[in-house]
Order: structure tokens, then C-alpha cells, then sequence
């Protein structure tokens, strides 16, 4: 550890030298002057710099035996909510870990960090469509930051679909590269990396009313933002201490937004103050993680630890873009979904009309990464596109482009859930607009308000052009999402037994199948699709699979569907 203390002895002897040499920039001497001045204190508050600069390793213990464990008397816990999937439109609903406890070691003896995290939970009862019987999540990541970076499964699986896979080893590079910025907004010497680093800014930053600080609804403070790490120090104005550890994020959905790693509950070990409980805080309101620790162990693990057994290849090197940005690949891995980059590619797709008597209505299949299936609405001067699931969107509107030669008017996202949406402003960018539910404009911050055109739960969206008529339709009582919609299509003069074409994108998934998988989304839509005289022999069309006709699926769950023609469909256009 004693090339931080040097450093960070340099780099405030740098800092006065800006400071000093500058005197005829007034403004940068005062910022580098602040800067310093707020880290100072931060570090005073925490126990000192040659405190600090005597720790190599340390880590956060979930249970140990020492006297600061037996002071907590209540056992650790790691629970966590998803993002990704959540039923409401406002917060996060859906447990991903639900109970559990985590391991966390650092290593400070090189000149970068490293990391080491255990974890072990159990999921969410939602999670079953993906590990049926919900065996727990129990794994190893060893991070390394510095030029040569990287990170690594070591044991078990990151993977939800794969909870009996050997570790996958080092991961690309684009979750490395999200690792190692987790690594250091979580290090208990993140501030001595800033001062090291010698890039840091003060700025000022709003705190939402989620925190415990004083003052009023909202609260101005105060920040150290390090250009080079992409994090910002939010120091709790009573105890100089680090409070919030920021990071804005250029959400894909949400739009500008914030994260935060909330530390509390401060406690003094060898004359160095750690924090024992965390926080992800999401845009200041939605708790998306909590972690407590009962033991704090310093200078006790050993180098092996940190190992990570294979031979690295260049895609294993951290790297960052536009495309996969880290509120992407944190959001996916933090829900146990994250695969890498999108495989897909265009000479892959296959398209196919699966009703001559909607001849305009088109499946596009991506042979090399049929995971969402998109349905594509073909009128004679525009298209209506079906959901946009992340990447596969630039594919799509590719596709129509140069196959269709039209411009999409609207994508309709059938519900909220990120991996339905993540694409949404390729398609707006393209030219689109939002096709949306009235009460979900608001979720979509990330498209501009101009953009949107919303229908109700009374009055759904239709349209008819040529031989086909659509319809969108609010399903109220869904369990899967409340703002969960499904499109409806059929012949523009229907007779009672002309071709029906639903998509309904998650209340049947096929890669989970019914034996295995859960029966009450399905049961409760088929019931929904009931009420709204949706008639029993039409084709179902998930995201996830291929079709099926709806009685097959009435049939599978035991459902007894009513004997509907397409003439009993409520919103039905008639001639």
C-alpha cells in the first residue's frame, strides 16, 4: 500500500503546485484548491492518510468473530430488485435476490485495484421461468483494474439460465469494463485513488429526499467528480464522510439518470472508519440493492485470492461504447442476463408471412439469435414494428428499410420490461413514433414527449388499411405488467372464422415450455383475452418462440375456453 501513500503525498504536493503556479487563472486555482480541499477532509474524516495508507487488504466479512461481529448482533444480508423486470411503472417490485449474503475483499498491494466478490442468494419467485425450481445464485468474480484489466468468474454461474455451468472465466470486456468501475466506487480508498489520479472537479449536485441528511425536500451539496474513474464522492456535510457514491448514467429507457452507492452505518477499525451497510439507489428513489457486513478484516488475505486461472484474450480487455454502455451491461448483469454482445445479424433473417390472408403481416426470425421474435405490420405507405428489444432494433430497422423500402410510423412496445424497450430510440431516431399506453408516456424519458401517440384502457389503438386491421389493447388485469398490451390483427371485413394473428409477447414463453414453467400469467391472459372475445382459433405469436394456436394453449393449462369467433372480438372494425 505504500505506493498510494507516496502518491497521494505527490499528488497533494501537485495540487498546491497547480494551485500556486496558476495564480493568474484564478478560476482554476480556486476549483483545484476546493477539490483538494473537500478530499482532505474526506480523508481526515475517515482516520487519515497514514491510517488509510497502511491497509493492503481488507474485507467486508458477512459473518466473522471479532468484537465489531458480535456488536451486530442481527446476521448480514444481500437482497436486491430487478430493473429490468418490474411490474410496476413507478419503483422496483420484483426481488431478484431475496435473501442472501456476499463476501467482498480488496487488494490495494499494486498499483490498482483489485476485487474479489462471493455471493450467494436465493432468487425471486418471478425468476422461475428461468430456474424453475430456484436453486440459489452462488458464484465468484475476482476484477483486476489497472492497463491490464479485467474481470473473471472464478466459481459457479453469473448466469441465471445456467445455474449448473462451470465458471465461464474472464468475461468480455464491456462487463469488465462495469466491474472495475463497481470495483472502485465500492473501495473503501476510493478517495486516495482520486487523489492519486489527480483528474478530480468539485461540483454541485441535488440529493434527493431519500437520504437522511438534513434539510428540507431536497439538499445542494457539494462533490468530487474524478474524470477518469466516471465517479463522483458526495461527502455528508455533519461528518465529512463519503456519502453517496455517483455515477450518471445515460439510461436507454429512463433517460438521464443517477446511481448511487449509499454508504451508512460507519464503524472504526484500526483507526480507519468503513462503512457496514450499501445502498444502490437508482434516480434517487428506486433501492435496487442492499448489503450489510458484520465484520470489517484488514491485511489478512492472502495474494491467491485474487487470481484468475486461463489465459486472457484481447476481447477480454475492459472496453466501453455507445452501443453497450455500462447502465446496459450493469442492468443486465445485476439480473443475472447478461451474455455479451447482441450475436445477431442481418443476413440472418429470416421473414415469413404466416397468413396469406394477411398478406402485409410479417414474422422476422433471427436465425443466429432467435431469442425475440418481432412481428412487423406492412401497409402501403408505412409499417408498424413490434416491440425493440436492444441491437436487434438497428437490424430491424435495416430490414425494412432496404426489403419494405418504407418508413416505420410506429413502434409499439407490448410493455415496459427493458429487454422489450432498451431499442426504443434507434426506432425514433429512425423516424418512429412511440405507440404507447397514455399512463406509460412518462417511463419512456430516454424518447423525446413529441414523439409519442397513446391510447387508453377504454379506447384502444386500431387501424385498417388493405386487407388488415389492427388493434392494441390494454390487457388490465395482466400479472406479468401493468402497462401490458397485445395487438391484435384480422381481415378487414372479418366473417367468423377468418385468420386471427395475436402477438402476445411474454405470457407464454416457449424456451421455458409448460411443463416446467408456471401456469398463472398464461391462465390470467388466456382468461383476459376471454373477456375480450378474442376467438379461440387464433394463432398466438410470443417474443420468445414460435406460434401456437390459442386453444393448444387453453388445452395445456386446463383452461375451458369459451367457443368465441373472430365476430365476438370486443373492439372488432367492422365493414
Amino acid at each position: 500500500m505504500r505506493w498510494f501513500y507516496g502518491l497521494a503525498l505527490a499528488s497533494l504536493t501537485n495540487a498546491h503546485e497547480c494551485c500556486t503556479a496558476k495564480r493568474d487563472n484564478g478560476d482554476s486555482a480556486s476549483t483545484s484548491a476546493a477539490a483538494q480541499s473537500l478530499i482532505d477532509r474526506g480523508v481526515l474524516a475517515l482516520g487519515g492518510l497514514e491510517n488509510m495508507a497502511n491497509i493492503t487488504t481488507m474485507t467486508y466479512n458477512p459473518h466473522g468473530s471479532s468484537s465489531l461481529a458480535r456488536a451486530h448482533s442481527s446476521r448480514s444480508i444481500y437482497r436486491s430488485k430487478s430493473m429490468l423486470e418490474t411490474f410496476g411503472l413507478v419503483g422496483v417490485d420484483i426481488a431478484f435476490s431475496s435473501a442472501g449474503s456476499q463476501n467482498i475483499s480488496f487488494s490495494f498491494e499494486d498499483s490498482f485495484v483489485k476485487q474479489r466478490i462471493d455471493r450467494s442468494h436465493q432468487l425471486g419467485s418471478y425468476w422461475s421461468f428461468a430456474r424453475p425450481t430456484l436453486p440459489a445464485m452462488d458464484f465468484s468474480v475476482v476484477v483486476h483494474g489497472g492497463d491490464e484489466g479485467f474481470a473473471s468468474v472464478v466459481r459457479g454461474s453469473t448466469v441465471v439460465f445456467a445455474p449448473g455451468a462451470p465458471p465461464s472465466g474472464f468475461t468480455d470486456g464491456f462487463l469488465a469494463s462495469y466491474l472495475i468501475r463497481e470495483a472502485n466506487r465500492m473501495s473503501p480508498l476510493l478517495l486516495l485513488e482520486i487523489m492519486s489520479n489527480n483528474k478530480s472537479s468539485v461540483r454541485q449536485e441535488m440529493i434527493g429526499s431519500h437520504t437522511s441528511l438534513p434539510a428540507g425536500k431536497m439538499l445542494i451539496l457539494l462533490q468530487i467528480y474524478d474524470d477518469r474513474l466516471g465517479l463522483s464522492v458526495i461527502f455528508d456535510p455533519l461528518t465529512d464522510l463519503p456519502y453517496i457514491i455517483r455515477s450518471h448514467e445515460g439510461h436507454g429507457i429512463l433517460g438521464n439518470s443517477t446511481l448511487n452507492l449509499v454508504l451508512q452505518n460507519y464503524t472504526t477499525v484500526s483507526g480507519v472508519k468503513f462503512p457496514t451497510r450499501f445502498k444502490s439507489v437508482y434516480n434517487d428513489h428506486m433501492v435496487i440493492m442492499e448489503y450489510t457486513v458484520r465484520d470489517i478484516l484488514l491485511n489478512t488475505v492472502a495474494n491467491a485470492t485474487f487470481d484468475a486461472p486461463g489465459d486472457r484474450k484481447l476481447e477480454n480487455s475492459p472496453a466501453t461504447s455507445s452501443l453497450y454502455t455500462s447502465t446496459e451491461v450493469g442492468e443486465y448483469y445485476e439480473s443475472a442476463l447478461w451474455l455479451g454482445r447482441y450475436r445477431g445479424t442481418f443476413e440472418q433473417i429470416r421473414a415469413f408471412n404466416p397468413s396469406p390472408d394477411l398478406p402485409g403481416l410479417w414474422v422476422l426470425v433471427f436465425q443466429d439469435y432467435d431469442n425475440y421474435r418481432q412481428i412487423v405490420y406492412e401497409f402501403k405507405n408505412h409499417v408498424i414494428v413490434m416491440d425493440c428489444p436492444p441491437h436487434q432494433s438497428l437490424l430491424v430497422t435495416r430490414w425494412v428499410k432496404e426489403k419494405l423500402r418504407k418508413r416505420i410510423k410506429y413502434i409499439w412496445p407490448s410493455h415496459h420490461h427493458h429487454d422489450h424497450t432498451w431499442g426504443i430510440t434507434d426506432y425514433v431516431q429512425a423516424g418512429a413514433k412511440v405507440l404507447t399506453l397514455d399512463f406509460a408516456r412518462e417511463y419512456y424519458g430516454a424518447a423525446p414527449q413529441n414523439k409519442f401517440v397513446t391510447y387508453s384502457t377504454k379506447r384502444p389503438f386500431q387501424t385498417q388499411e388493405g386487407n388488415m386491421q389492427l388493434s392494441f389493447v390494454h390487457m388490465e388485469r395482466s400479472v406479468h405488467a401493468s402497462g401490458y398490451s397485445y395487438a391484435f390483427a384480422t381481415t378487414k371485413c372479418p366473417t367468423a372464422n377468418s385468420t386471427v394473428v395475436l402477438f402476445d409477447a411474454d405470457d407464454y414463453n416457449p424456451i421455458v415450455g409448460l411443463a416446467s414453467g408456471e401456469h398463472f400469467e398464461l391462465t390470467q391472459a388466456l382468461h383476459a383475452m376471454a373477456q375480450d372475445g378474442v376467438p379461440k382459433n387464433a394463432i398466438w405469436q410470443p417474443a420468445h418462440g414460435e406460434a401456437v394456436p390459442l386453444h393448444t394453449l387453453a388445452t395445456a393449462v386446463g383452461y375451458t375456453y369459451p367457443e368465441l369467433t373472430t365476430l365476438d372480438f370486443k373492439y372488432l372494425q367492422k365493414c
